[in-house]
């Protein structure tokens, strides 16, 4: 495995002064953060590296060299993980648990990366919804079945299944899994689940892609967020090292929550936007297309044209509106971060708040470089207040499909509920 690729210094370098700038919130010190970034992010390209071990998985440079995983996905897991691990754990002062969490995350976003790459550029839709299922059981320790045979789709899967059970494994190790965070862990992990099914709608036959509208992504495809997640695991690590929640603690934890699944819905469109030419190379409708359909900007006709709706979609306002309804729904996280702020003291919020901006950044950081005059003006946007932010009022009337409060598990099913395939 190469020791560094040609983005890996650029990557520690906005890295680093991301979190320098950072240091003016309580949770952050700068060294001790970046040095749980780079300890994770070793952690896990380690445990990448053993699969050569395990003759049933692809092992590390294998998966690199079919672009199935790349060293900028682990650098990236890292970094965005401690981004919200550290402001959530730091007033325990255990960096044991700390960095364990980091790996976790690390580990479970690039499972999640791997199996979509496969999904979308290999498998069909009954074999993506297989590999869901058993990457879901690994995901909190049930039992569940390894391909065999030297095809590289199923190695490559088991490969995934073995990331995912890295992330289980972790949480075991540090924290309760009968408490009450990791049981909102495993109900958001069916949440997922079910999204990412759903997703796979977007690129199957026509006659399917015809019953796809903006709506129905912003309310049930866009599920496919890993939002809650990924702060589970924190609050996992939170729970056992608080020694349980108080009442004020689960009101905290069900804000938190909601703000982590609206602000990687918001990246989930923000993704489309880079990924536009690409999605409709691989024949996949995706947010821009379905919200320019919406609008009037074009048919579902032409864009069911492939690559030849690329050209209509850019002269349209299609782009720019696609980046204001990711921006509203990055405000309604970021309104539910205040309100958590106002439950509980322990967590560095203003910490949480800044990273969201980062995050904005890190997703657009594509098309700021691609588009320079919108680009740089979107940049700039990411660091004015929230408050600032003006969204046309013809994206607004979508504000009703983004809301999910009354979807958010809080009442947890019991345990033998949990797998249904």
């Amino acid at each position: 495995m190469r020791k560094l690729d040609l983005l890996s210094p650029l990557l520690m370098l906005a890295e680093s002064l991301s979190i320098f700038y950072m240091r003016r919130f309580k949770s952050i010190k700068t060294m001790n953060t970046l040095l749980l970034i780079k300890q994770a992010a070793r952690i896990f390209e380690r445990k990448l590296e053993r699969l050569s071990n395990d003759p049933l998985c692809l092992d590390a440079d294998s998966l690199k060299k079919r672009r199935i995983i790349k060293r900028k996905y682990w650098i990236y897991g890292s970094y965005l993980a401690a981004l919200n691990s550290v402001p959530v754990l730091f007033s325990f002062k255990a960096p044991k648990e700390t960095l364990a969490c980091i790996f976790a995350k690390t580990s479970a976003i690039n499972a999640i990366k791997v199996l979509d790459n496969l999904n979308d550029h290999w498998q069909s839709k009954e074999q993506a919804a297989e590999s869901l299922l058993r990457a879901l059981q690994a995901f909190i320790g049930e039992p569940f079945p390894m391909n065999l045979g030297d095809d590289f789709i199923g190695k490559a899967e088991n490969s995934v299944y073995n990331m995912a059970k890295w992330t289980y494994d972790t949480i075991r190790e540090y924290a309760d899994i009968s408490s009450y965070t990791f049981k909102l862990y495993i109900s958001d992990l069916l949440s997922l689940r079910e999204g990412q099914e759903k997703s796979l709608e977007q690129k199957i036959d026509e006659p399917k892609k015809r019953e796809i509208s903006i709506q129905r992504y912003l309310r049930e495809i866009n599920e496919k967020s890993v939002g809650r997640v990924w702060i589970d695991i924190d609050f996992c690590f939170y729970e056992a090292l608080n020694d349980g929640l108080d009442r004020n603690e689960r009101e905290a934890i069900k804000h938190v929550r909601l703000a982590m699944d609206y602000l990687f819905k918001a990246s989930n469109i923000y993704d489309d936007v880079i990924d536009l030419e690409e999605d409709l190379r691989n024949n996949i409708i995706n947010s821009v297309g379905l919200l320019a359909v919406d609008q009037g900007y074009l048919s579902m006709k032409d864009l069911l044209m492939g690559e030849k709706s690329i050209r209509k979609l850019k002269m349209s306002r299609a782009i720019e509106d696609t980046i204001h309804l990711a921006d509203m729904i990055l405000l309604e996280g970021i309104r539910h971060l205040y309100e958590a702020r106002a439950l509980n003291d322990c967590i560095d919020f203003d910490a949480l708040i800044f990273s969201s901006r980062i995050s904005r950044v890190f997703c657009l950081r594509k098309w700021f470089m691609r588009e320079i005059s919108s680009g740089l003006k979107n940049m700039v946007i990411s660091f004015q207040r929230f408050e600032s932010y003006r969204i046309p009022e013809h994206i607004r009337r979508y504000e009703k499909y983004i809301r999910n409060e009354e979807n958010i598990q809080t009442e947890i099913p019991a345990y033998s509920s949990y797998i249904t395939v």
